[in-house]
Protein backbone atom coordinates (compact mmCIF):
# COMPACT_ATOMS: atom_id res chain seq x y z
CA UNK A 1 0.00 0.00 0.00
CA UNK A 2 0.96 3.40 -0.66
CA UNK A 3 1.61 6.00 2.03
CA UNK A 4 -0.77 7.87 0.33
CA UNK A 5 -3.37 5.22 0.33
CA UNK A 6 -2.23 4.38 4.09
CA UNK A 7 -2.78 8.09 4.97
CA UNK A 8 -6.19 8.29 3.52
CA UNK A 9 -7.22 4.89 5.53
CA UNK A 10 -5.59 5.84 8.52
CA UNK A 11 -7.70 9.57 8.37
CA UNK A 12 -11.31 7.37 7.95
CA UNK A 13 -11.12 8.48 4.20
CA UNK A 14 -12.17 4.78 2.77
CA UNK A 15 -14.15 4.61 0.28
CA UNK A 16 -17.64 2.85 1.18
CA UNK A 17 -19.47 0.01 -0.66
CA UNK A 18 -21.94 1.23 -3.29
CA UNK A 19 -24.60 0.51 -1.04
CA UNK A 20 -23.85 2.39 2.25
CA UNK A 21 -22.71 5.40 0.33
CA UNK A 22 -26.67 5.42 -0.97
CA UNK A 23 -28.38 4.56 2.12
CA UNK A 24 -28.71 8.18 4.13
CA UNK A 25 -29.45 7.92 7.68
CA UNK A 26 -33.20 8.31 8.96
CA UNK A 27 -34.57 11.17 10.42
CA UNK A 28 -36.63 10.82 13.01
CA UNK A 29 -40.45 11.58 12.50
CA UNK A 30 -41.96 14.40 13.65
CA UNK A 31 -44.82 15.27 15.64
CA UNK A 32 -47.22 18.13 15.05
CA UNK A 33 -48.41 17.15 18.72
CA UNK A 34 -47.50 19.06 22.22
CA UNK A 35 -45.60 16.50 24.17
CA UNK A 36 -48.07 14.79 27.02
CA UNK A 37 -46.96 16.49 30.00
CA UNK A 38 -46.99 14.09 33.03
CA UNK A 39 -49.82 14.59 35.88
CA UNK A 40 -51.66 17.49 33.38
CA UNK A 41 -55.32 16.77 33.92
CA UNK A 42 -56.88 16.36 30.56
CA UNK A 43 -60.00 18.11 29.29
CA UNK A 44 -63.29 17.54 30.38
CA UNK A 45 -65.17 15.98 27.33
CA UNK A 46 -67.81 18.60 25.40
CA UNK A 47 -71.26 18.00 26.45
CA UNK A 48 -73.25 18.16 23.05
CA UNK A 49 -76.36 19.89 24.29
CA UNK A 50 -74.06 22.72 25.99
CA UNK A 51 -72.76 23.17 22.55
CA UNK A 52 -75.94 23.07 20.56
CA UNK A 53 -77.53 25.46 22.87
CA UNK A 54 -77.97 29.07 21.09
CA UNK A 55 -78.20 30.37 24.21
CA UNK A 56 -74.46 29.75 24.67
CA UNK A 57 -72.53 33.05 24.12
CA UNK A 58 -70.05 33.42 26.53
CA UNK A 59 -67.13 35.81 24.88
CA UNK A 60 -64.49 33.75 23.14
CA UNK A 61 -61.12 35.51 22.73
CA UNK A 62 -57.19 34.44 23.37
CA UNK A 63 -57.11 31.75 26.26
CA UNK A 64 -60.36 30.66 25.47
CA UNK A 65 -61.32 26.80 25.19
CA UNK A 66 -64.37 24.58 25.65
CA UNK A 67 -67.90 24.31 24.33
CA UNK A 68 -68.82 27.87 23.33
CA UNK A 69 -65.23 28.10 21.41
CA UNK A 70 -66.36 24.55 19.69
CA UNK A 71 -69.57 26.17 18.84
CA UNK A 72 -68.03 29.12 17.15
CA UNK A 73 -65.29 27.35 15.31
CA UNK A 74 -68.64 25.13 13.73
CA UNK A 75 -70.80 28.34 13.09
CA UNK A 76 -67.86 30.02 11.34
CA UNK A 77 -66.92 26.81 9.23
CA UNK A 78 -70.83 26.48 7.89
CA UNK A 79 -70.26 30.40 7.27
CA UNK A 80 -67.65 29.73 4.74
CA UNK A 81 -64.60 31.39 7.45
CA UNK A 82 -62.65 28.02 8.25
CA UNK A 83 -60.83 28.06 10.84
CA UNK A 84 -59.17 24.69 9.87
CA UNK A 85 -58.68 22.02 12.71
CA UNK A 86 -61.80 22.29 14.79
CA UNK A 87 -60.49 21.49 18.11
CA UNK A 88 -62.34 23.77 20.81
CA UNK A 89 -59.19 25.97 21.39
CA UNK A 90 -58.28 29.53 20.98
CA UNK A 91 -55.44 30.37 18.69
CA UNK A 92 -54.10 32.53 15.62
CA UNK A 93 -56.55 30.67 12.72
CA UNK A 94 -59.57 31.17 15.24
CA UNK A 95 -58.41 35.04 15.45
CA UNK A 96 -58.36 35.00 11.43
CA UNK A 97 -61.36 33.57 10.80
CA UNK A 98 -63.38 35.67 13.01
CA UNK A 99 -61.68 39.07 11.88
CA UNK A 100 -62.50 37.94 8.70
CA UNK A 101 -66.40 37.28 9.10
CA UNK A 102 -66.48 40.52 11.53
CA UNK A 103 -65.40 42.51 8.47
CA UNK A 104 -67.67 40.86 5.90
CA UNK A 105 -70.71 41.48 8.12
CA UNK A 106 -69.34 45.09 9.02
CA UNK A 107 -69.10 44.14 12.35
CA UNK A 108 -66.26 45.65 14.88
CA UNK A 109 -63.22 43.89 13.72
CA UNK A 110 -61.80 42.35 17.43
CA UNK A 111 -60.93 38.86 17.02
CA UNK A 112 -62.79 37.77 19.42
CA UNK A 113 -66.62 36.41 19.24
CA UNK A 114 -68.46 39.47 21.13
CA UNK A 115 -72.42 39.68 21.50
CA UNK A 116 -72.69 41.16 17.80
CA UNK A 117 -70.39 38.38 16.61
CA UNK A 118 -72.65 35.66 18.23
CA UNK A 119 -75.92 37.22 17.25
CA UNK A 120 -74.43 37.30 13.03
CA UNK A 121 -73.30 33.73 13.72
CA UNK A 122 -76.57 32.33 15.08
CA UNK A 123 -78.49 33.21 11.83
CA UNK A 124 -78.03 29.77 11.32
CA UNK A 125 -80.80 28.26 13.76
CA UNK A 126 -79.55 23.93 13.29
CA UNK A 127 -77.94 22.10 16.00
CA UNK A 128 -73.98 22.22 16.01
CA UNK A 129 -73.53 18.97 16.96
CA UNK A 130 -75.57 15.88 15.73
CA UNK A 131 -75.16 12.43 16.09
CA UNK A 132 -73.80 10.13 13.29
CA UNK A 133 -76.22 7.97 11.97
Amino acid sequence: MSRICLALVLAGFCAASPLEASAAPKRPKRSHRPPKVAGKPRPAPLDPATVNDPGLTAPVGPGSSGAAVLRAQVLLARAHFSCGEIDARYGSNLNKAIAAFQRSRSLPVTGSVDEATWKALGADPSPVLVEGA
